[in-house]
């Protein structure tokens, strides 16, 4: 009965248990998924990042030119 509280709490939260009957939402409530099981990152760097992070780093500016001296949309 938790698995069951759970969904349905995650179901009033999104905002859907207004939208769906009573019969649909307890039949579709079984799939809710809260969160991945596995711990998945978002921000995982690998080596290949680092390097490529390193190699754009390590490129000089040499000269640069200024065409205007006045910016065109000024605050």
């Amino acid at each position: 009965m938790a698995y069951l509280e759970i969904s349905l709490e995650a179901f009033i939260v999104a905002g859907f248990l207004g939208q769906l009957s009573t019969k649909a939402g307890m039949v579709s409530i079984r799939d809710v998924i809260l969160r991945p099981l596995d711990r998945i990152f978002e921000r995982i760097m690998g080596f290949h990042n680092f390097a490529e992070a390193g190699f754009i780093a390590s490129l000089l500016i040499v000269w640069m030119i200024a065409h205007r001296k006045v910016t065109e949309y000024a605050l």
